[in-house]
C-alpha cells in the first residue's frame, strides 16, 4: 500500500476494456472505464493514472476470459530448492505464456494416492502476453505507477467466497458445504462464476448474460442456464451431491424469487445484493448506483488485502514502478534521516542474502543441466550419433592451416571417383619426406648438384594420401584387379596434377594373411585351410592438398 494514501487504485481488466476503482477502507468508487479500442490507449491510461491515482498503490485485477490453470504435486524439497523447482515446473507447464504464478494449496492428496511421492499440491496459473495485456503494462510503465500486484480475480476472490459461505452458514445452514458457487455480474456485462472446494479455487467461468435485469425472468433464466453448465463441469472435478453445495448469487432483490423458482438441483441458495454481501464480509462499499453488480465486492476484497495471494510475475511486471518506488525511498530518507541508512542496510542485507541463495540455486540448476546434457549425449551415442566425435572432428578441421593443407577438394574428387560400389577401408595422410640423397622435384640444381636458391615464395608442401580397400574373399581376383585399374584411371583424370599409383594390387603377394579365392595361379596358390581373409589393395596419391 502507498505510504501517501490509505486507498488503492484497482484496475479491473475485462475483455471490453479497463475499469478504474478508488478502493479504500470506507468506500469503493468507480472512476471510469476506458475501452481497449481507444485511440492512443497507453497515453490515455497513463494520463488518467497520473491525474486520478497519483500517490496510490495500483493493483491490477485480471477478469479476462483467457486464464489458464493447472494443479500439480511437487516433491518435498528444502527451502533453498523449492523456489527453483516451482519456477522450473511452472515454466514447463506454460512454456508459451511469459506471465505466470504459483500458489501452494491446502488441498491434501486423496487416499488412493498414498503410495505416490510425498509433496504439496500447487495451483499454477498463466495468462498470454496478448496485445491488451501489453497495452496496460505499457501504460503502467509510462505512468511510473507504484504497482502493488498484478493478479487474477478468481484466485484472489476464492477466499472471499469461502468467507461468505461461512457467514451464510451461521444464517441457517446445518452443516458446512464442501462446494460453493459464487455468481455475479460485472459492469462490463460478463457473468463471473467462482467455484471453490473447501474454500480454495476449483473452477471459474466467465460467460455472457443479459446486461439489464429489467426483465427479471429473462435474466434469471440466463443465470440458471449458466449454472447448469457449471454443474456439468463439476462432475469432472469429483463433485458428489452428498458433499453439499452452496450457490450465492449477487443480484437485485427483485430477481430472488425468479431464481429460486427456476433452479432445478439441490443446493443452499442465497441471493444477495452487493451491500448485503459486503455487510456479511465487513466490507464498506459506500453508496452504489446499482446494487446488482458484484465487481465492487471483488475490488473491495482485494483492496483490503495486505498483498495478493498469487501475484503474476514477468520481467516487464517486475520492473514497472521502479522509478516511483525509488523516489518514495528518497523522500522517506529526507524525513527520517538516520533511519533511512538503517533501512538501506537492512534492504541491502536482504538483497545480498537473496543473491547468494539465487546463485546457489542457479549453480544447482547448472549442474542438473550438465547431467541432463551428458545423459542426452550418451543416448545419442547409443543410437550411432557421437556428438563428442563430431565436435572434436570439427575442432581439428578448423585448426588446419589452409596455407599448408586443405584436403576437402581432393577428398571430394576421390569420393566421386569411387562411385556407388567402392568404399574405403582406410585413409592415411602423411607429408612427403625425402630420404637421404633424394632430390626434391620442386628444387632446381646447378651442374655440381647444389640446389639453386628460390627467389619467389616457397613451394607448397606435398602429401602422400594412401587409400585402402578391402574386398571379400568371394570376389574373383581378376574382377578386383580391374576395379583398381579403373579407379586408378578415374583418379588420374580427376587429379591431373597429382601422381596416382596402385601400390598394392588385389591378390598381390604382399597381402596380409592367407590368400583364398575362386581363382588360383602361381602367385595365388590354393588355400590349405584356415580362416578366409579379405583381399587388400592400396592406391597412393602424391601431391599438394589444396
Amino acid at each position: 500500500m502507498s505510504l501517501l494514501s490509505a486507498s488503492k487504485c484497482v484496475i479491473l481488466l475485462s475483455d471490453e476494456g479497463v475499469t478504474f476503482y478508488d478502493a479504500g477502507s470506507s468506500r469503493v468508487v468507480l472512476l471510469d472505464t476506458i475501452p481497449w479500442f481507444t485511440e492512443d490507449f497507453e497515453e490515455t491510461v497513463a494520463a488518467f493514472l497520473g491525474k486520478r491515482c497519483r500517490g496510490k498503490s495500483v493493483v491490477v485485477l485480471n477478469d479476462m476470459v483467457e486464464q489458464h490453470y493447472r494443479k500439480e504435486r511437487l516433491p518435498k524439497a528444502s527451502k533453498l530448492d523449492e523456489m527453483s523447482i516451482i519456477k522450473r515446473r511452472v515454466s514447463a507447464a506454460f512454456p508459451s505464456f511469459p506471465i505466470r504464478a504459483a500458489l501452494k494449496m491446502k488441498e491434501k492428496a486423496p487416499r488412493r494416492d498414498a503410495d505416490a511421492a510425498p509433496g504439496d499440491i500447487y495451483l499454477f496459473a498463466a495468462v498470454p502476453s496478448s496485445d491488451n495485456i501489453q497495452k496496460i503494462l505499457g501504460a503502467l510503465e509510462r505512468a511510473n505507477a507504484s504497482l502493488a500486484g498484478f493478479t487474477l480475480l478468481p484466485v484472489e476472490s476464492s477466499s472471499m467466497v469461502g468467507a461468505l459461505s461461512k457467514k451464510l452458514l451461521s444464517k441457517g445452514a446445518e452443516t458446512p458445504s464442501t462446494w460453493t458457487i459464487f455468481v455475479g455480474q460485472h459492469h462490463g456485462g460478463g457473468l463471473r462464476q467462482v467455484v471453490t472446494k473447501n474454500g480454495e479455487l476449483a473452477l471459474t467461468r466467465m460467460t455472457s448474460v443479459s446486461e439489464s435485469d429489467i426483465d427479471a425472468d429473462q435474466w434469471s433464466s440466463d443465470v440458471i442456464s449458466e449454472l447448469r453448465g457449471t454443474m456439468s463441469y463439476l462432475s469432472r472435478f469429483g463433485f458428489d451431491q452428498n458433499d453439499g453445495l452452496d450457490v450465492i448469487v449477487i443480484a437485485n432483490s427483485g430477481v430472488a424469487d425468479h431464481i429460486a423458482d427456476k433452479i432445478d438441483f439441490d443446493c443452499n441458495l442465497s441471493v444477495l445484493t452487493a451491500p448485503e454481501a459486503a455487510n456479511l464480509l465487513k466490507l464498506k462499499l459506500g453508496r452504489q448506483d446499482d446494487n446488482r453488480y458484484a465487481d465492487v465486492l471483488h475490488v473491495s476484497w482485494i483492496a483490503n488485502k495486505r498483498a495478493p495471494a498469487m501475484p503474476l510475475r514477468s520481467a516487464v511486471i517486475d520492473k514497472i514502478g521502479v522509478p516511483a518506488k525509488i523516489a518514495m525511498v528518497a523522500c522517506i530518507a529526507l524525513v527520517i534521516g538516520c533511519g533511512y541508512y538503517g533501512y538501506t542496510l537492512y534492504n541491502n542485507s536482504v538483497t545480498w542474502s537473496e543473491s547468494i541463495k539465487r546463485l546457489e540455486r542457479e549453480n544447482k540448476n547448472l549442474e542438473s543441466l550438465r547431467q541432463e546434457h551428458a545423459a542426452e549425449v550418451e543416448k545419442k551415442k547409443a543410437v550411432g550419433v557421437d556428438f563428442m566425435l563430431i565436435e572434436k572432428s570439427t575442432q581439428f578441421y578448423e585448426s588446419i592451416d589452409p596455407g599448408t593443407m586443405y584436403p576437402l577438394p581432393l577428398l571430394e574428387k576421390v569420393a566421386k571417383a569411387l562411385g556407388p560400389s567402392l568404399r574405403l577401408s582406410s585413409l592415411d595422410v602423411a607429408p612427403v619426406v625425402l630420404t637421404p640423397g633424394q632430390k626434391d622435384e620442386d628444387v632446381k640444381y646447378d651442374e655440381l648438384g647444389n640446389p639453386i636458391p628460390r627467389t619467389g615464395p616457397p613451394p607448397p608442401n606435398k602429401f602422400n594420401v594412401t587409400l585402402g580397400f578391402s574386398f571379400p574373399p568371394s570376389l574373383p581376383v581378376d574382377q578386383g584387379v580391374r576395379q583398381m585399374q579403373d579407379l586408378e584411371t578415374r583418379l588420374r583424370e580427376a587429379l591431373p596434377d597429382h601422381e596416382v599409383t596402385v601400390v598394392k594390387q588385389v591378390a598381390d603377394l604382399s597381402y596380409t594373411g592367407n590368400f583364398v579365392g575362386e581363382t588360383t595361379s602361381a602367385v595365388a596358390p590354393p588355400p590349405t585351410g584356415g580362416e578366409k581373409q579379405n583381399y587388400e589393395a592400396q592406391i597412393l596419391i602424391k601431391g599438394v592438398l589444396r
